[in-house]
């Protein structure tokens, strides 16, 4: 099963990036983070909005 939830950050995606890093999230080549834990993922992928104040986030 999969579901996707979307967010809206103030944080900059390097920034975000960076300290998810830390947490052991991989950096993809498509510019996305990616966690994986037995039979568990998440996927962070950053998109953005003209004109928005915050950045956008999907999370699979």
């Amino acid at each position: 099963m999969r579901f996707k939830v979307t967010c809206f950050f103030n944080e900059p995606t390097e920034r975000l990036f960076q300290i998810l890093e830390k947490k052991h999230f991989m950096r993809t080549r498509s510019n996305t983070l990616t966690w994986s834990h037995k039979k568990n993922s998440l996927e962070i992928v950053p998109f953005s909005s003209p004109g928005r104040e915050t950045n956008g986030y999907r999370f699979y």
